[in-house]
């Protein structure tokens, strides 16, 4: 019985250390793959993290280049409106000078067509033949209705219609103003002369 005993107890002693070894092995195969798990765990962490990342980087550069794009519009805008001002200030101001330079041009122009007219008696008469036109033209704007008056009746009405002799006892009058006229500036310049 010791024999068999001993057996036994060597039997357990293999089996006790077979599961032992077993359990060993199995803890240790735990292990490796506790800590493989881990190490895919952490790669796949870090592999995320640097996605993350990355998107971050690829995000925060579309977002630079389209504040820097923004920008480069609002410049390029600010520019085109000033110099869309400047030229439409430049055109007005060449405008003005080109209608001041007519007006001046017109003013001399005529300026030295009433002193040619001025020195001869027939451009002396036209000039007043002209003021009594656009006399006859102002006071005609207007009129809407027209009363005719027979002139033979009426010749001295304001009414009346004009007439080559109303038009030549006027322009007699107005060259007798003009003499009349040119007699009182003889006479003054001559009493200053006069005077000590």
């Amino acid at each position: 019985m010791d024999t068999e005993l001993a057996n036994e107890i060597a039997q357990n002693c293999l089996t006790t250390a077979h599961v032992e070894n077993q359990l060993s092995n199995l803890q240790g195969q735990n292990l490796i793959a506790t800590t493989k798990e881990k190490t895919a765990a952490d790669c796949e962490k870090i592999k995320a993290l640097a996605e993350a990342t990355a998107l971050q980087t690829r995000s925060d550069a579309e977002n630079s280049r389209r504040i820097e794009a923004a920008k480069a519009e609002a410049e390029a805008q600010r520019c085109r409106t000033i110099i869309q001002a400047q030229a439409e200030a430049d055109a007005i101001l060449c405008k003005a000078k080109a209608e001041a330079e007519a007006l001046r041009l017109k003013a001399a122009a005529e300026a030295e067509r009433a002193s040619l007219l001025s020195q001869t008696p027939l451009g002396q008469q036209e000039a007043l033949f002209q003021i009594y036109a656009d006399m006859v033209k102002s006071s005609n704007e207007g009129v809407d209705k027209v009363v005719y008056m027979d002139p033979s009746v009426n010749k001295d009405s304001t009414f009346a219609l004009g007439s080559l002799n109303g038009l030549n006892r006027d322009l007699h009058a107005m060259s007798k103003l003009g003499i009349v006229a040119e007699n009182m500036d003889n006479r003054t310049d001559d009493s200053a002369l006069d005077m000590p």
